[in-house]
């Protein structure tokens, strides 16, 4: 059990004050007044003398302190013992020896949110002149936190980091790299990591020197949970790293640039870029930021009367509001004192091009290539060649001037890099004939073939593990062709849009390679540099002869029986396959944009043949990017569904097999609602004609009922599933009562049930207007 020292504290109740000097000076956000204290650990000891293993707790309470900070004037422990600082519950401790933070022996302590700290010394062994002194501590003050109007231009815009996690998922996660910072136990100020070597940059007037650097605590992600969460000075706490090392700083540019060596904060939160130009006047910028020392906020929006849309810009360049011989980047997005360091990035790059430094309104930042100018070169990758390993044995990994470069190891003609060094392949390759399929137990092998057609195919399909394919001529000097994934989206000779791999989630290789009959060619199969297997590994070599093109005509066409379509919310054609399947479908509603279909999410909904894909918000430009789908299993039909398929409207279908050469159009209307926005289909069918149900004729009657009866008691020679079932959201490829019901209540001319199904979600909503 430990034993708490009998020795009695006082309990000071301290007024603090500030000083009045106005928000735009250059000063970190003070919170807290250096209070006088003395603990002297050796005192203890030879008063009471010694024995081992033992543990002593001193303890400092000032009450109503929103944080301690404790300074040790001296600290230097025996081997074995330590010094163990924590909060009153315990919740918040570390530990200290040898001679504390950083080897320092003088520092600022991490500080303890709370009115409390505890400091538990626990001795193993006793060496005089060995342990701690405290000369003073910090109280923070909640009160030096108040929002200072100067800074806030209109209303005070910022909110809680949170709030954007969904709406601005980039902005959010580029404030990450965003860190709370106490200074010297008792001054605010906001910085961020600016390489991954752990760089970080803020203020000058932040941290002026070594001993700075060293005594600041650099807390990150200190945010609220929840968007609407209160804030205050110092809460809802994140991960501090206490201390780092001092590199260089510029009072006139108002920066400083220290580096983290505690941890590796980067590889967690990731750093910041530097946009390195000139800001532009108009430019919409954000400024994650730790206004007054809260948890974090962004800067985002603004009310201002300069920012007419309602987001921050860059609005002036003013002369500085400190150095000389430059113009301010100014703005009127919100920041507080206590925002001095933070990053203003630039929305159009998610980069950083200014460091804030002051307000008034407009607040102002210095541009940031001015600053990069002096320290982005000592913001390069590397310190060490070991920095630069990429995994590779046969690449030179070097570290210049902190710029990494993986240079590959140079071989002889006819030798290539194996295992870090230089091997002969020609006379060593393994002989594959044309046509053939064979599987080999390697990771790194080398296969010949003699070519039999004007063009081989080539697919690592099956391989067990992520591959890379390079082809060689006979000499193995010169290389022909790569490709490191089957489906990377593109075709020509670095791959083949006809392999049984192609466009899926494997990343094993594939090539058409144009060849001469009877010359010989060389491959060099191996593991993607940075997903080696785990042992050995297999490949499957795969060799055909092809004619290389990019896929074979195809031709969309109505689908049969279907001149128009049965349900208003559906573009239904047959993607006819000669040859490839894989093709990019595209859809374009006659009067309006292009988009093409994204049939990764191709849904089978039953026995018909009846696939679906969803085209979710509006129909996009044409330039979207081209999805080449797998349509081979598809033999009744491909329907394009969701709330921006208009109905009424006429649509165009062609497809693609290289995102450039186009199919004929084909043109294909939507039913419009039979009763007006909001009600549901009920015309399923037409009439029945020699035995045979026709294409639904607008009109909700008898034979929609019968039609739909005869589908539910599986009668023969019955309508298809594709115009019957029209339950729900989605059909789900059975004909039900609900299906039934529907029919009847378009026949009574009725909604159906007490609303409509939104066409997305299922979810029942008001009967006017849905989706329409």
């Amino acid at each position: 059990m430990l034993k708490r020292l009998n020795c009695s504290l006082p309990i000071m109740t301290i007024l603090l004050s500030v000083s009045a000097s106005p928000i735009w000076a250059q000063a970190p956000l003070k919170v807290g007044d250096h209070l006088p204290i003395s603990i002297d650990s050796n005192l203890n000891f030879e008063s009471e003398g010694y024995s081992t293993d033992r543990s002593r707790v001193f303890e400092i309470h000032h009450a109503g302190a929103s944080y301690i900070a404790i300074h040790f004037a001296d600290f230097a422990l025996a081997d074995g013992n330590s010094v163990t600082i924590s909060d009153a519950q315990g919740g918040q401790q570390y530990t200290l020896r040898g001679l504390g933070k950083m080897e320092a022996g003088k520092f600022w302590a991490q500080h303890i949110k709370g009115d409390t700290a505890i400091i538990e010394y626990v001795t193993k062994v006793h060496t005089l002149g060995k342990g701690f002194e405290i000369d003073e501590y910090v109280a923070g003050n909640a009160a030096f936190g108040n929002r200072q109007s100067q800074a806030i231009c209109g209303a005070d815009d910022k909110l809680n980091a949170v709030c954007y996690q969904t709406s601005h998922p980039i902005e959010y996660d580029r404030s990450r790299a965003v860190a709370r910072l106490l200074v010297q136990g008792s001054s605010l100020c906001t910085g961020w990591l600016a390489s991954a070597n752990n760089h970080f940059i803020t203020n000058e007037h932040c941290i002026t020197s070594a001993s700075d650097a060293l005594n600041t605590d650099y807390e990150f992600m200190a945010e609220a949970p929840n968007c609407l969460d209160g804030n205050c000075q110092l809460c809802h706490g994140g991960t501090v790293i206490s201390g780092a090392t001092f590199i260089q700083d510029n009072a006139d540019l108002d920066y400083a640039l220290v580096q983290v060596t505690t941890g590796n904060p980067a590889g967690t939160y990731g750093f910041l870029n530097i946009d390195n130009r000139t800001a532009v006047i108009g430019e919409e910028i954000y400024i994650p930021q730790h206004p007054s020392g809260r948890a974090k906020e962004l800067g985002i929006d603004s009310s201002d009367p300069a920012d007419l849309d309602g987001l921050c810009h860059v609005t002036t360049f003013d002369a500085p509001c400190s150095g000389s011989g430059y113009s301010d980047v100014g703005y009127q997005c919100d920041t507080e004192g206590g925002s001095s360091g933070s990053p203003v990035l630039a929305r159009s790059s998610h980069e950083v091009i200014a460091l804030h430094h002051c307000a008034n309104c407009p607040n102002r930042g210095v541009p940031i290539d001015l600053i990069c100018a002096e320290i982005c070169s000592k913001l390069g990758p590397c310190s060490i060649d070991a920095d630069c390993d990429d995994n590779d044995p046969c690449t030179t990994d070097i570290c210049t001037v902190d710029i990494c470069s993986n240079e590959p190891i140079s071989c002889p003609a006819g030798e290539a890099c194996a295992g870090g060094v230089c091997v002969g392949i020609c006379d060593t390759a393994q002989t594959v004939p044309v046509p053939s399929s064979a599987t080999y137990v390697d990771h790194d092998g080398w296969f010949e073939f003699v070519a039999t057609s004007t063009a081989t195919s080539i697919e690592l399909c099956g391989s067990s593990f992520d591959t890379v394919l390079d082809s060689y001529n006979a000499a193995c000097t010169t290389m022909l062709a790569e490709n490191d994934d089957c489906n990377d989206g593109t075709f020509g000779a670095n791959s083949d849009p006809s392999a049984s791999c192609y466009n899926s989630a494997n990343l094993t290789s594939c090539m058409c390679l144009p060849t001469t009959p009877g010359n010989t060619y060389r491959l060099n199969v191996f593991a993607y540099p940075s997903d080696p297997p785990p042992s050995g590994g297999s490949i499957v070599l795969s060799l055909s002869n092809s004619s290389c093109n990019s896929g074979a005509t195809i031709s969309p066409s109505a689908l049969v029986g279907e001149p128009g379509l049965s349900k208003d919310r559906y573009v239904s054609f047959d993607p006819t396959i000669n040859g490839s399947a894989l093709v990019a479908t595209r859809v374009a509603r006659v009067s309006g944009t292009a988009k093409y279909v994204d049939c990764s999410s191709l849904t089978d909904l039953g026995p018909d043949g009846w696939y679906a894909v969803l085209i979710d918000g509006p129909l996009p430009a044409a330039g979207d990017p081209t999805y080449y789908c797998d349509l081979s299993g598809i033999t009744a039909g491909l329907h394009v569904r969701g709330c921006s398929v208009v109905p009424g409207n006429l649509y165009d279908i062609s497809m693609t097999t290289d995102g450039t050469t186009f199919s004929s159009v084909l043109s294909i209307p939507t039913t419009p609602p039979q009763f007006g926005a909001g009600r549901q289909q009920g015309d399923t069918v037409g009439g029945l004609v020699s035995g045979t149900w026709t294409a639904p004729d607008g009109l909700n009657t008898a034979s929609d009922i019968v039609a739909a009866v005869q589908k539910f008691s599986l009668v023969a020679g019955s309508a298809i599933v594709a115009r019957i079932d029209t339950e729900g959201a989605l059909p789900n490829g059975i004909v039900s009562g609900g299906d039934i019901l529907r029919a009847v209540s378009g026949f009574a001319g009725s909604p159906f049930g007490a609303g409509v199904t939104d066409c997305l979600t299922g979810t029942c909503v008001p009967p006017v207007g849905s989706c329409e």
